[in-house]
């Protein structure tokens, strides 16, 4: 049992402490959902205490897709800072360094076993234009 009261224990301390139960419970745990959730919150207790924000490549992909899917939605949960995620032009910067063909990125890993799982049909792009502002 650990003492969350006791005055000389760090914050950092406190937040490994609650990481290895996070880790012990994703480990005991049977279901993907549940596995996922421990997951996640490990990793923004992870960043919470961090100097330098080292991003998860789950994290970054998942972030990526709500960018580029609802800028706002992901620009606005940043500004709330109940979720820490990584800033847009960071997601766009990673974005784009994906696709270098010579470039081996978790991105491109991720993209290319998602394609293998795909039927043929399925493999299909649209692309959809609204309108266009030049000035």
């Amino acid at each position: 049992v650990y003492n969350f009261e006791a005055r000389n224990i760090s914050i950092n301390e406190k937040v490994n402490y609650i990481q290895d139960m996070l880790s012990e419970m994703t480990e005991q745990s049977e279901e993907d959902n549940i596995k996922l959730g421990f997951k996640f919150i490990s990793e923004q207790l992870r960043l919470l205490v961090s100097k330098q924000l080292r991003y998860s490549t789950d994290l970054l992909l998942t972030a990526a897709s709500l960018y580029f899917t609802f800028p706002a939605a992901c620009k606005f949960l940043r500004e709330l800072k109940l979720i820490i995620l990584p800033h847009h032009s960071y997601l766009i910067t990673f974005s784009l360094s994906s696709i270098d063909g010579g470039f081996n990125s978790p991105l491109k890993v991720y993209w290319e076993t998602k394609c293998q799982a795909l039927e043929s049909h399925e493999k299909t792009i649209t692309l959809m234009l609204d309108e266009i502002y030049c000035m």
